[in-house]
């Protein structure tokens, strides 16, 4: 079984290598950006920043400006894209290594489920899995992370030896320093579960003090994180970030702020079309029914791709088990309290949940492997399987590598790499038009400002402007206006 999960964990790296060789991704969305910033910070031996001077020409999304420059999001992702900065290498190098011990996780998670068999067949999918691969391990969104934590928490519920809740406690708290939100739902609902287990066994105490031992360990790391951050051991630095910038809130009971001023158009009208579509969405209870579904839909896709859905049709039989039967009692309450609450439908939001969906794949592989099927129909539906599989492999890869080629991002970095070739150091001023998307906003430094070679600065006027130019008066300066084309020209007052 070492064996097995040692092969898993390498043949894993040495694939995630390849592709990265291949693939070479760089950041497309903002909070990607953000997740780098934080984890250049963490590299460099700092906790937050100082704000950079002249402040208003270099705000953006999902950092605070004040009272330090920082992510607004927890520092887990952070820190494991860091790992790689340390030594030198791509900052994914961390991301590669949690997707190899992700995989390692899992083959013990299904293992104890079900058996060793089982637990080789998910694994191996999950490897070759191409959504998780493209999405999350080659690129900065950390949905990675805790599915880590997730396939840890789902894996020690079963059997209760002591030394199995060390994984839970460490999985646990994975998923708090991680999604917060959807972890904590997740422990609440398996603390009732748990809680009625104990009280069978008379062990009702050992469970609290795990809980406790959680609760503590999570309260004393991320209290000294927000003290260092917001100055306040109870003030999160997302939510410092949210009452700055955010129109909607997270979740459906609470009240927009739609009292906020801005700086920069760009980031007004991003947050105005937020607040708009969250308001459809809850303009009345079919509505946001029909978006609940939708969003459940997209995440059982984006892990059970259409070669999955073979496994599901012999579920049957399996899912009645009592343990099937567990499974099913566990998704209910997750799913209307973890995901139908929140308003907004981005992929990593599901990563907690990934234990359950890999878990589901189990009692799939389970029934096939109990349905008495003649060798030629099994063969044929192996056949199909490995079709539809590497079919989604290819259409996956050509997609993703088609929004890295041939994107905007992309085109903007074409524009600034020409200004490598010059022998100064460079400052522009990005000018967006009415037609841009502002979601793929790329108005991001690193935090040592001066250091840069190409300093990406808002355009605001052409006399406030002025200011920005005499603080650096040795630079090249360029204006790169954005709107249905990208032209990069030298900056004219």
């Amino acid at each position: 079984m070492i064996k097995v999960r040692l092969y898993l964990f390498i043949i894993t790296i040495a694939l995630d290598i390849l592709v990265l060789f291949l693939y070479q991704p760089f950041p497309i969305i903002f909070d990607e950006f953000a997740y780098l910033f934080m984890a250049e910070t963490f590299a460099s031996g700092r906790v937050c920043n100082p704000p950079y001077p002249n402040s208003i020409f270099f705000e953006t999304f999902q950092l605070i400006q004040e009272p330090c420059l920082i992510g607004k999001f927890l520092p887990l992702n952070g820190l494991v894209l860091s790992l790689g900065l340390i030594f030198n290498l791509n900052p994914l190098t961390g991301m590669i290594l949690v997707h190899a011990l992700a995989c390692v996780a899992l083959h013990w998670m299904v293992e104890r489920w079900f058996d060793l068999k089982i637990a080789n067949w998910v694994s191996i999918l999950f490897v070759l899995h191409p959504n998780i691969r493209m999405e999350w391990v080659l690129s900065y969104w950390g949905g990675l992370v805790p599915m880590l934590g997730s396939f840890l928490v789902f894996g020690s519920i079963l059997k209760t030896q002591s030394k199995q809740f060390i994984f839970f406690i460490l999985g646990a708290l994975i998923l708090l320093a991680s999604r917060p939100f959807e972890g904590s739902v997740i422990l609440a609902v398996l603390f009732f579960f748990l809680l009625f287990y104990k009280i069978i066994q008379q062990k009702f105490s050992k469970l609290v003090s795990i809980y406790l031992i959680i609760g503590l360990i999570f309260t004393l790391l991320l209290g000294a994180y927000n003290h260092a951050t917001t100055g306040k051991f109870y003030q999160l630095p997302y939510l410092v970030y949210e009452q700055s910038y955010a129109i909607a809130r997270p979740f459906i009971l609470q009240k927009p702020i739609e009292q906020i001023s801005y700086n920069h158009q760009n980031m007004e009208t991003f947050y105005r079309n937020e607040f708009q579509a969250t308001t459809r969405r809850t303009s009345n209870f079919s509505n946001y029914l029909d978006f609940s579904f939708k969003k459940l839909g997209s995440y059982l896709t984006f892990y059970l791709t259409a070669a999955f859905f073979i496994f599901l049709f012999f579920l049957r039989k399996s899912i009645f088990s009592c343990k099937g039967k567990l499974l099913v009692s566990l998704i209910f309450p997750i799913y209307f309290l973890g995901i139908f609450p929140v308003q907004f439908a981005t992929l990593h939001y599901s990563a907690p949940f990934a234990g359950l969906i890999f878990l589901f794949l189990g009692f799939g592989f389970k029934g096939l492997t109990e349905a008495k099927l003649k060798k030629p129909l099994r063969n044929f539906l192996v056949v199909i399987f490995v079709c539809c599989f590497t079919a989604e492999q290819f259409y996956y890869i050509r997609r993703n590598l088609n929004i890295r080629s041939h994107g905007t991002t992309a085109h903007i970095n074409q524009q600034l790499a020409k200004l490598s070739t010059n022998q100064q150091e460079d400052l522009v001023f990005f000018k967006y038009g009415k037609r841009y998307n502002p979601a793929l906003d790329s108005v991001y430094n690193s935090p040592n400002l001066d250091s840069q070679d190409v300093i990406r600065a808002r355009y605001i006027s052409p006399n406030k402007n002025q200011q920005l130019i005499n603080y650096y008066p040795a630079r090249k300066v360029w204006i790169l206006e954005i709107d249905t084309e990208i032209i990069l020209n030298e900056y004219n007052n």
